[in-house]
């Protein structure tokens, strides 16, 4: 540590500007002399303290630090994230539409400072991010008549803002309700990603019986993994927040005396489990819901050992129930039609999984580092967490063979990995699927919650573990062999094409994790996983400023002509125009179909020989032909009808958008009278005869 005062205050000025030219060179795309004052002072003071943290370490000790770091965690947590929503700043892709509307006439502010835009992220800027627009032109009401031209369930489909007591299960949207669009969409972005840190590390503490360097290591290898950047924009993070912090709750209600603190970790308990329920996701539901109730149940076990368990203990759980029947009727109560029709659909209603799927996706993760920077087919199906199978899975087993005793949590655990991965290997029995829930879990979602629970259970193996000399080398030798067949098979899988250097990158990067695990070298262990994991994923959202871009487009000034106008519009030739014109506030009929809309569609198809295609969760592309009406599912949420040019009277369709020219379908029965014509738009009004 640097002892000389003068030399720490001469480190601190040069760190403060070359933390101003870095927050120029990002802002700016490189720097000169007439950008070198363009700054925005919100980039700036986060690069600083950023910079600040690791200068921190050369002239501050370094259990001072970290031990100030810990009893300050929640202030600064909230110190960032009021940083980040006050810069306006968030990780949304929805910079694509410079590229799918008017592409000739960019907005600056649907540029990203850093990091690449990502079509991949479609359900994020595509579906989300438009229903969370229409929803400022909707009043948040609980139903968007926007979305389908008829009125659609927000609260049940997508994590949207709705004006409704149910908005307390996703606390997260409530920034939109609060802040507007820019500040509600950091809101929503950061909030859920350092609640999901402070929670996970709260989480660790209690199993690891507060290791705080291993907790910290388990928190990073969660937080910062490619299974929550890449899966960012679906309900992931909120399963683990709301199950985290219910198992946290339900924890410290046992462990303490106090009756009003009982009373707050009750509620606490039911606040965590609505989080984690209302998201209405089985595919991770189930498989987290088997994971943490093994840790209820553990907990409940380990505190019997302490103090006999009474049954006024356990009566605060009257608590959390209570409050979960009174949301599971207020939710039936208003979207009850809803959920009929959803378990009804094709997909994702009535799909059914019957395992023997996923499980070549544990063998991604070694290089998962270089999904960001290099291309393939599809980066979030095979993310997830850095769980280091199955090497994990021997570890364990030798704890468990070795040390018999107090491991019922390891055993348990263990025994539910074996389980699920034997379901992503093999075929399942339909009445065993039914009954376990697992038909509700495709394979390749199964596999996320795997590397996650091994995640955990690799953090509570180190913490318990003791290898003898000959033990360690044999299990080192054992690493090596294991890290170079995972690394091979997933570089063979994924990116063969691109050389051998990311083979040896990934097995390297591998073999050195498990040898600091094995050597017990915790600080390095530490560093090594930070420097891997903040690489995986640092890259993988773009760093957006604001959310109102696309407000700023010509064909939206135009829009707002029509947006107090009760009209219907269909909108051709792509799947990602209707979502646009919704967030626009205008009734789009063929906007992606969160449910399907069965009238819309039994109007075209009378005798429902098509319903099978369309009876799903959809994004919905129309062409105008001149032959019959047909459908086609080219994927399984995607439905392409090719529409007769006369039906869209039928339909009773005001208005159409287009990216081509449609004059050419007018006749006798129908005629397009063109409204309006720059770059890839056209509008169109409909005229009937």
């Amino acid at each position: 540590m640097i002892q000389n005062k003068k030399l720490k205050l001469l480190l601190i000025i040069i760190q403060t500007f070359m933390a101003y030219l870095l927050s120029v060179y990002i802002l700016n795309n490189g720097i000169n002399l007439s950008v070198i004052f363009k700054i925005d002072i919100f980039l700036f003071i986060l690069i600083w303290l950023f910079s600040f943290f690791i200068l921190c370490h050369f002239i501050v000790p370094l259990k001072s630090l970290y031990d100030w770091l810990f009893r300050k965690r929640f202030v600064l947590g909230l110190l960032l994230f009021l940083l980040l929503v006050l810069g306006k700043f968030n990780g949304s892709s929805y910079g694509m539409w410079n590229t799918y509307i008017e592409p000739n006439y960019p907005v600056s502010s649907l540029n990203s400072i850093m990091a690449p835009i990502r079509a991949i992220r479609s359900d994020e800027w595509f579906v989300n991010s438009s229903h969370v627009l229409s929803q400022f032109n909707n009043d948040f009401a609980y139903y968007n008549s926007f979305s389908r031209s008829v009125p659609t369930d927000m609260f049940t489909t997508l994590p949207v803002p709705v004006k409704s007591i149910m908005i307390v299960t996703k606390p997260f949207l409530i920034g939109y309700l609060l802040l507007g669009r820019d500040y509600g969409m950091s809101f929503y972005w950061w909030g859920r990603l350092i609640v999901l840190f402070l929670v996970t590390f709260e989480f660790f503490r209690i199993f690891t019986k507060d290791n705080r360097k291993l907790s910290l290591l388990g928190t990073i290898l969660v937080t910062f993994s490619p299974a929550i950047f890449w899966w960012y924009s679906q309900y992931l993070v909120e399963q683990l927040i709301g199950g985290n912090l219910a198992i946290i709750m339900f924890y410290y209600l046992l462990h303490t005396k106090e009756k009003k603190k009982k009373i707050l970790y009750s509620i606490g308990i039911g606040f965590g489990f609505l989080i984690f329920f209302f998201t209405l996701y089985p595919a991770w539901l189930v498989p987290l819901g088997y994971f943490y109730l093994i840790l209820a149940l553990y907990i409940l076990y380990e505190y019997h050992k302490l103090e006999k368990i009474k049954l006024k203990d356990l009566s605060y759980l009257l608590i959390p129930i209570s409050m979960f029947i009174i949301f599971l009727i207020i939710f039936f109560m208003k979207s009850y039609d809803t959920y009929k029709i959803i378990s009804n659909t094709i997909y994702p209603g009535r799909r059914i999984s019957l395992g023997n799927a996923g499980f070549k996706n544990l063998f991604y993760y070694p290089i998962s580092i270089l999904f960001p920077y290099l291309n393939i087919d599809n980066p979030c199906e095979a993310s997830t967490f850095y769980s280091f199978f199955p090497f994990s899975i021997i570890l364990t087993l030798y704890l468990i063979i070795k040390e018999r005793k107090d491991n019922i949590l390891l055993i348990c655990l263990i025994g539910l990995v074996i389980l699920f991965v034997l379901d992503t290997l093999l075929p399942m029995p339909s009445i065993i699927a039914k009954l376990t829930l697992l038909s509700k879990v495709p394979g390749e979602r199964l596999v996320v919650i795997i590397s996650y629970i091994l995640v955990f259970i690799t953090i509570l193996t180190l913490n318990k573990i003791k290898l003898t000399k000959k033990s360690r080398n044999t299990l080192l030798i054992l690493s090596v062999i294991i890290s170079l067949i995972v690394t091979y098979f997933s570089y063979k899988e994924l990116f063969a094409n691109h050389g051998v250097k990311i083979f040896i990158a990934g097995s390297f990067c591998l073999i050195v994790l498990f040898a600091l695990m094995l050597t017990k070298k915790e600080n390095l262990l530490l560093l090594s996983t930070i420097f891997i994991c903040l690489l995986s994923t640092i890259w993988v959202n773009p760093l957006m400023k604001g959310f109102s871009g696309i407000y700023e487009k010509p064909i939206a000034k135009e829009l707002e002509k029509y947006k107090d106008e009760d009209k219907k519009w269909l909108l051709l030739d792509s799947i990602f125009l209707p979502n646009y014109f919704i967030a626009n506030g205008l009734k789009v009929v063929n906007s992606t179909n969160v449910y399907p809309n069965m009238d819309f569609y039994h109007l075209l198809d009378e005798e429902l020989k098509y319903e099978d295609i369309y009876n799903r969760y959809a994004h919905v592309e129309i062409r105008l032909t001149n032959d019959e009406t047909s459908f086609t599912r080219p994927y399984e949420d995607q439905v392409h009808i090719a529409l007769n040019s006369n039906d869209l009277c039928k339909l009773n369709i005001d208005y159409v958008g287009s990216l081509t020219d449609v004059s050419e379908f007018s006749n006798k029965n129908i005629s397009f009278k063109k409204l309006y014509h720059l770059d890839n738009i056209y509008l169109y009004e409909v005229k009937c005869s």
